[in-house]
């Protein structure tokens, strides 16, 4: 485990915002996706880092009213040359609550070079859960890339998250949950990459993506991807309660599928709102 050995206060990539008075709370950290923003508003904090490589550290949550937010997660290079059984878990998780108007962290970065990968455990790279009554925000997901020869029986899509923190109840306060992170898998045998970026089923903030090379995108359980400087894919799949945008104001969304897209039913590919500002 490195979970919250991230970056400290003061050294962040991704620090939530402090709050103004008379808001008390801060916001969460981000880093594979855009942090939480607090009870009262405080934004989350920016993406950063690789998704192809990815070494950065999480980042902590933001100070809020003199309460220091906590540490994201921290970073692991792992290279295995042989066969890595997990039956128990890895993790780079944020540190979830906070003080109570602290921000919580993000996760931070696992990246793994591996033969054989098997086993029944986890792989995790969680942002930190901010205060259930409402608070300083939450911190983002992470962001894992495993290289790998083979996996027999290993499912990528339960046993390795990156999950944006909670809590997601109180939108009525201009709380919102964490985005989530980045989640990166490559055979040996494979020309092309695949991303996955899920959430869990609990909504978020975005998280923004760019493409540095072609790779599969699949994007589900309720996580948004926005890609407002283009992204260029070899397939694309918006599962159902996926999501694709781009930031309002913004000229256009420009996706670029080299092969085959699907939009699942209960899935949106969306523009909506997000032409010229007032």
């Amino acid at each position: 485990t490195l979970d919250g050995k991230g970056y400290p206060l003061g050294t962040n990539l991704g620090p939530g915002a402090a709050p103004a008075n008379p808001v008390y709370y801060a916001g969460g950290a981000g880093y594979g996706g855009l942090g939480g923003s607090a009870w009262g508003g405080s934004a989350g904090g920016p993406v950063y880092g690789s998704v192809t490589q990815p070494v950065d550290l999480g980042s902590a949550g933001a100070t809020g009213t003199g309460q220091s937010g906590s540490a994201g997660g921290g970073a692991l290079r792992l290279t295995v040359n042989g066969t890595l059984t997990v039956n128990g878990i890895i993790s780079a998780n944020g540190s979830s609550f906070a003080t109570y108007y602290g921000g919580s962290g993000s996760g931070g970065s696992l990246w793994l070079n591996v033969g054989t990968l098997q086993g029944e455990g986890v792989i995790l790279a969680n942002g930190g859960a901010g205060q259930l009554s409402g608070g300083g925000g939450a911190g983002s997901g992470g962001r894992i890339a495993i290289y790998y020869t083979s996996a027999p029986g290993f499912d990528f899509a339960s046993q390795v998250q990156t999950l944006g923190g909670g809590p997601f109840i109180w939108t009525d306060h201009n709380e919102i949950g964490a985005g989530a992170g980045t989640i990166y898998t490559k055979a040996s045998n494979q020309s092309v990459g695949s991303v996955l970026v899920g959430n869990g089923g609990n909504s978020g903030m975005v998280t923004p993506l760019t493409s540095p090379e072609p790779f599969n995108l699949t994007v589900a359980s309720n996580a948004m991807v926005s890609a407002s400087r283009g992204l260029t894919l070899t397939t694309l799949h918006l599962c159902t309660n996926g999501f694709l945008t781009d930031v309002a104001g913004d000229a256009s969304l420009n996706v670029v599928v080299l092969s085959n897209a699907v939009i699942d039913q209960g899935a949106i590919l969306t523009a909506d709102a997000k032409g010229y500002p007032i």
